[in-house]
């Protein structure tokens, strides 16, 4: 049967099975007599590996000993059941085997594992270097956030919308403030952030219209790969190089901003740092509302969760309530027949 510990407070005293061969508890210190058996529930699993005890007579998830014992001559308690080797005793190979890789290359670090790290000795470890992103805001009517606008002037949010987004995601945000969409102006400020970043975002500077210039000066400095994604919202994405940094133009509306984010920027910067794609986290719903699609681009709609029911969150383009009152969005595939209302969809959620 293997050594077997009880204890019970105050004083800790400690029973075990010696023998093999009996079921008899035996005394290791202290006096057993003094351990009330209401209270001995408690065990001592640093006693336990010390003397390579194989089994623990407890109920865990009960809180209460598995048998009522009987006394023996001696007047020490004995336990009549059988007992499994290796009941509540955890063994070197219970948790992680030997030579098993735990955290693989591009593992993102959580909380979680912090504990696995400290238990295997490692308080420092080598990690990938943070990408710093530079974040920089395009338009003539942008005002410092902390500013009172005036007529014909609105606050920039973006580029804390966007700084927000690359720290959560491991990055390290540089803001390069606002360009009154300047192509001189945008160029330099480029060309600066280039030399000092791992990649430039660049929001507000790519809708179609003269006075957005995002593609136009990335052109100037480097190459252009994209002036367009085929989803909405919001297909004014500009993707293109500086040399050997990567340049994302976003359009200006917050609630787009975030969308790109969301789908297209995130698996960037994973990418950057060595780690696997952004996983969505999922949730079936019903639709309370029917969703209509378009023949030529996956739509993805926002949508707010209350219980089991999606609500579709529609809006103008610039309105930010559309971002506070979403939980997630749904995916209609272009050419899609779309979704009715009360139909079982997924969600995939902030």
């Amino acid at each position: 049967m293997g050594d077997m510990f009880v204890c019970g407070e105050p004083e800790m005293d400690v029973l075990s099975v010696t023998n093999p061969e009996e079921q008899v508890l035996k005394k290791i210190r202290n006096d057993p007599t003094n351990v009330p058996l209401s209270e001995a529930l408690q065990i001592v699993r640093t006693i336990a590996h010390k003397t390579g005890s194989e089994t623990v007579l407890i109920d865990e998830s009960e809180g209460r000993i598995l048998s009522e014992p009987i006394h023996t001559s001696s007047d020490l308690p004995c336990f009549t059941c059988p007992i499994e080797p290796g009941k509540q005793i955890p063994r070197n190979n219970d948790d992680f085997k030997k030579n098993e890789l735990i955290f693989p290359e591009g593992w993102m670090i959580r909380t979680q594992d912090i504990p696995i790290l400290a238990s295997l000795g490692k308080i420092r470890i080598k990690v990938r270097k943070k990408p710093v992103i530079g974040i920089i805001s395009t338009g003539k009517e942008l005002v410092p956030a902390e500013s009172i606008p005036k007529p014909g002037e609105v606050r920039e949010v973006n580029s804390h919308l966007i700084a927000t987004f690359c720290r959560r995601q491991g990055a390290i945000p540089m803001q390069y403030g606002i360009v009154h969409d300047d192509f001189q102006e945008l160029e330099n400020l480029l060309m600066e952030a280039s030399d000092e970043c791992d990649a430039i975002i660049v929001s507000g500077g790519s809708n179609r219209d003269q006075n957005d210039i995002t593609a136009q000066v990335v052109r100037s400095l480097g190459k252009v790969y994209t002036e367009g994604i085929s989803f909405a919202p919001d297909k004014r994405t500009t993707i293109g190089k500086i040399g050997m940094v990567l340049v994302i133009g976003l359009p200006g509306h917050p609630s787009a901003t975030f969308m790109v984010l969301t789908l297209v920027v995130v698996h960037l910067l994973r990418a950057m740092k060595g780690a696997p794609c952004q996983r969505f986290y999922k949730k079936e719903a019903r639709l309370s509302d029917h969703l209509c699609s378009n023949p030529q681009s996956d739509r993805y709609i926002r949508v707010r969760l209350i219980g089991d029911m999606a609500s579709p969150v529609f809006g103008k383009s610039g309105l930010i309530h559309m971002l506070y009152h979403s939980d997630g969005m749904v995916r209609v595939p272009a050419g899609h027949q779309g979704y009715r209302e009360g139909e079982w969809i997924e969600v995939m959620t902030w």
